[in-house]
């Protein structure tokens, strides 16, 4: 992962800051998960860098908004500041309340915390308390739901039938949202556990009374975005360091109208071709296509600005979670526009 990410950055960074300019009419969510706890490499990071990416934001020029303000841009179609940012910290742990908040709370941003609720039930010693979670949401930070269990939703658990598996989707929605609220609580929205979901995933989220929905699919949000499938730029591990961050903030979003393998699974690990349909495909320049696959780098790829219609060579996938990254230059900023997809193969559960 950390190779494909840096061959991507520097095919790319170069593009984004040659402008001289950031991208406008847009929005970033930011995910963290730990910060300050270097026992879990993959998820932390560490508390000086946190603050030194926090201090460029406003450096930069960015405004951090919560998601409720977020909330009112992509539903209600509410004006929201033109480089605007959202934080969000998945899974409740300890060390945002411990780490993060106190640097947040200095520098008056508003941030969200996404809970899975039976672990903190359970009182596990990573996980934020009831108590810890009602202190912050007293000081104005969101606590929003992130499942019961924390499972994996994409695909059914091997040996799992048809309605257990429709019955834990469920319950991961449905339980999340009624323990929340018990507890004082009132989640609009879920960020699926792992970023997983499917076309099950989403309609059992709709069901329980959430009104839009967050990925772990990196990307900047358009305000036409489907409102179930958010995408969210992770800050983690080996994609959070510096440079990398500065170079999320500079994308431009890359609307997809269609994406095949819909919704996104490749069943046996073995995808024969990708291709997407991309809206308003004269915007882009035809000779600067990329494609990116999480554990194979870039593929062969070609885009159609006559039709809208990326294409690029297939894969066999070894791992459970691939996540494809197109992205295209525009022809008036020199930008690069970027989207992305979750590939999932089921067969595997790493």
């Amino acid at each position: 992962m950390r190779a494909f990410v840096r061959g991507l950055s520097s095919l790319i960074l170069l593009f984004l800051f040659a402008s001289g300019a950031f991208a406008g009419g847009d929005v970033r969510v930011l995910i963290y998960h730990r910060v300050g706890d270097s026992r879990y490499p993959s998820t932390n990071v560490a508390t000086e860098l946190f603050k030194t990416q926090m201090e460029w934001l406003r450096e930069a020029g960015f405004t951090v908004i919560p998601t409720k303000k977020l909330e009112g841009f992509l539903l209600r179609g509410e004006d929201i500041p033109e480089k605007s940012v959202v934080i969000h910290f998945d899974d409740g742990y300890r060390s945002v309340y411990r780490n993060a908040w106190p640097v947040l709370r200095k520098m008056g941003y508003p941030f969200a915390v996404t809970v899975p609720v039976y672990p903190v039930e359970r009182g596990w010693s990573d996980y934020a308390t009831w108590g810890m979670l009602r202190e912050m949401a007293k000081d104005g930070v969101e606590i929003a739901a992130h499942g019961s269990e924390h499972s994996r939703l994409g695909s059914p658990k091997k040996g799992e039938s048809g309605d257990g598996y429709l019955a834990r989707v469920r319950d991961e929605a449905e339980a999340s949202m009624r323990v929340l609220k018990r507890e004082g609580f009132d989640p609009a929205w879920i960020a699926y556990p792992y970023g997983e979901f499917n076309e099950t995933v989403t309609k059992a989220a709709k069901s329980a009374g959430y009104s839009y929905a967050f990925t772990q699919d990196p990307g900047p949000v358009a305000r036409n975005v489907d409102k179930f499938e958010i995408p969210r730029f992770a800050v983690v591990g080996a994609v959070s360091d510096f440079g990398l961050f500065k170079e999320r903030m500079g994308y431009e979003p890359l609307v997809l109208k269609s994406f095949d393998p819909v919704p996104g699974t490749a069943a046996g690990g073995r995808v024969k071709g990708f291709s997407a349909a991309v809206e308003s495909p004269e915007k882009y320049l035809p000779g600067e296509v990329n494609v990116f696959l999480s554990e194979a780098g870039r593929l062969k790829a070609s885009f159609d600005p006559s039709t809208g219609i990326v294409k690029a060579e297939g894969a066999v996938l070894t791992k459970r979670i691939n996540r494809l990254i197109i992205t295209l230059k525009s022809r008036t900023s020199g930008r690069y526009a970027f989207a992305s997809r979750l590939v999932l193969n089921p067969e595997k559960n790493d």
